[in-house]
This record gives structure tokens, sequence and C-alpha cells, in this order.
């Protein structure tokens, strides 16, 4: 990266002061071996990806979108693997068992169905992986269970085998709700809600399982949230431990941001996400417009303003959108006519609900509320 300051276009003054060449130096050497996976050109070094999408963005707002790329919190594959097997040794110290004691005895839940308990099983080296016994695979999230408990009581369709699968689910003594980022909070605390819900449908003589919130990345925004709900004394028996902290000091939309060595930078960094919001075709994208309605906002610093600039694996939109979110269509033409040319970012997101699609828990819980005496009478 030699003659970088030049490359940048930039006052040697602002790169000195915003540290920008070791900082895009340190992201570039971690991507080399660990390459972001949704780039469309894995080959295209970090420092090639930035200079392209600005490229794309008024000369204004180009120093402060160099500072916001340097300023990345870079988290791939290998090390974000590394959290689960901290997280079982920190439950068996937070629970004073031993690690076999709790996978004997625990149940594993995900937050989203995306195969986090197969990590989780991989990474902390936990034998017998297709054990149905130990690791049921009809009862993998909270609306799985929520399902199954509604079948159950509504069809009768469910087999012995599967009745026994959701008994033995309601025996296990440590529940463990596996969460890639908990990061506004939002999805985390409806899963605590409907745990919470599914507890006092149980009967009374049911012995509650100890939850454990296993968190591989926790943002600020969602611990206050969790930490509100868990405080709640409707809440049962559930705690969490978070394996990556990020405080406000991350926050590029809070004043005690740290990232940055100068107050102008960060004031110049939000007016660029305020332009980046209102002049791209984020402005109007179709898809984007239930994301915003659930975010209550235009999403110019992240889904519930976050504010963040992490980058995991896949970039979360909790992240300022000028990291994840390019200003071209899905057939590759130009989406907006404002904007020449058009912007690819340097983390593409890859977006798992494009249409925010609703799940069915909701329904689910208020046919078990209905039908509770034939839930416990059945548990029984």
């Amino acid at each position: 990266m030699e003659d970088i300051g030049n490359a940048l276009g930039l006052d040697a003054t602002f790169i000195d002061d915003e540290e920008i060449v070791p900082k895009l130096q340190l992201i570039e050497d971690r991507e080399h071996s660990f390459a972001y996976q949704h780039s469309a050109d894995k080959d295209m070094r970090y420092f090639e990806r930035c200079e392209m999408a600005i490229r794309a963005i008024p000369s204004e707002y180009r120093k402060f979108a160099w500072a916001l790329f340097a300023n990345v919190i870079y988290l791939p594959h290998d090390l974000l693997d590394c959290t689960w097997s901290h997280l079982l040794n920190k439950t068996a110290q937070r629970l004073n068992v031993s690690k076999e004691e709790i996978v004997e005895s625990g149940l594993l839940l995900e937050v989203d169905a995306a195969n986090l308990h197969y990590e989780f099983i991989q990474k902390c080296r936990i034998p017998g992986r297709l054990d149905t016994d130990k690791f049921p695979r009809q009862i993998t999230t909270v609306g799985l269970l929520l399902s199954t408990m509604v079948s159950i009581i509504s069809s009768g369709l469910l087999s012995d085998e599967h009745k026994e699968t959701l008994q033995d689910c309601l025996k296990k003594k440590y529940w463990l709700l596996l969460v890639d980022n908990a990061l506004s909070g939002t999805s985390l605390c409806s899963e605590v809600d409907k745990l919470n819900e599914i507890f006092s449908l149980l009967p009374d003589s049911y012995k509650l399982p100890d939850v454990i919130v296993l968190i591989q990345v926790l943002a600020e925004d969602a611990k206050t949230i969790l930490e509100k709900k868990l405080n709640d004394k409707r809440s049962g028996n559930i705690i969490y431990i978070p394996a990556i902290q990020l405080g406000s000091e991350f926050k590029i939309n809070d004043d005690r941001c740290k990232l940055f060595n100068k107050s102008e930078t960060r004031e110049g960094i939000l007016r660029f996400c305020d332009w980046f919001a209102q002049n791209t075709a984020l402005a109007t994208d179709p898809d984007m417009t239930a994301t915003k309605c659930i975010s209550g906002d235009d999403l110019r610093y992240g889904f519930k303003s976050v504010g963040l600039t992490l980058v995991t694996p896949n970039c979360p939109t909790n992240s300022v959108p000028p990291l994840w979110y390019p200003t071209i269509d899905k057939n590759n033409r130009k989406s907006t006519q404002r904007q020449e040319p058009s912007y690819v970012p340097p983390f593409p997101r890859l977006h798992s609900r494009p249409r925010q699609s609703k799940s069915r828990d909701k329904e689910h819980l208020e046919i078990l509320r209905q039908k509770c005496d034939d839930l416990r009478q059945k548990i029984k």
C-alpha cells in the first residue's frame, strides 16, 4: 500500500490525524486471509474496493468516506468461530457445572434458522451431532417449538416419536439460545417474549429450565433493551452471556463515539450518511420499504439507528448503509439518475429477508393461549 496518501487524494494532515493508512492496512491484511464472502470480486484488495466506491460519491464527502472505511470493525468467520467454545466455557463457569453436563442436559435453540446449532456443536467439538436424542432436529428454534406444540393439540397428526421429542425438549434442564448478532435487540427480545409466554402456558408443576442466551456479538443498544426486559418481573430464569461487546464508543451517531480522533471527522461522516440515505437508491428502493417501516426511520445510520461500522461474514443492516448498500438493482442497471457511476459498497450485503416476511409465531401463541388446558394435559 505504498504511496497510499497520494492515492487517497487527501491532505496529509487529515490522513495522519485519523490514522487512515495503518487502519486500512490492518483491514486489508485481515482480508488477505479471510476475504469478505459476498464481495463481487474477492481478488480485489480492500483499498481498491473502497476507492471504487468513493468514485461514485460527491467530492465533498470523499475524505469522510475514507475515514469511515478505515474504521470498519471486521469480524470474519475464523474469529467468530472461536466465540462458541468461549461461550460454552463461560456458561459452565456461570452455572458452576461441567461443559459435558450442559451439553447432555441442554436444548439448543437459535433465533433464526441459520444452522447456528451445528456451528456450535462443531466448534465446541461436541460428539454426537447426528444423535437425535441429544440434538432433536425437529426443534431447533423457538418458532419450531411453538408449531410443534400447536400441531399436537390441534390436529393430533404428529407421530408418537414427535410427541416424545417435544417431551424430551421440555425435560431439558438448560435451554441454550444461540445468537450471532444482537445489535438492536429487536429479534432477540421478541424471542425472549415468546419463551416467557411458553413458560406461562406450561403446567404449574413443570420445572422451568435455565435459559442461557449465548451471543457472539452484542451491541450497546441491544444490551440496554435486553437488560430492561430481563429485569421485568414477568421474565423467567433467563441470563445472557456475550463474547464480543460493542459499546457506545463504536456507535458513530453517539457523542461518546471514539472511532475517530477528531470530532469534525465524525460530524462529516454523519453528513455523508445523511446524504447517502436521501440521495441514492436507498431513498426509494421498494425492497427496503418494510425494513424502514420496522426501523422507524430512513436507515441513514442503519437499522434502528444502531450506527455501527461492524462487518461480519454478512454485513448487518444495523451497520451504516455506505458499507453494505449498492445503488444498482438486481439486473445490474442504474437505479438512480442522480448518481453516476453506480455505487458498489466495499461489503455488499446478501439479504436474508428482502421482503421482511412474517412468521406465524404470534398466531401459534394465540392458539396455545386458547387451548392452554389441552396443552397442559398433553404435556402431563
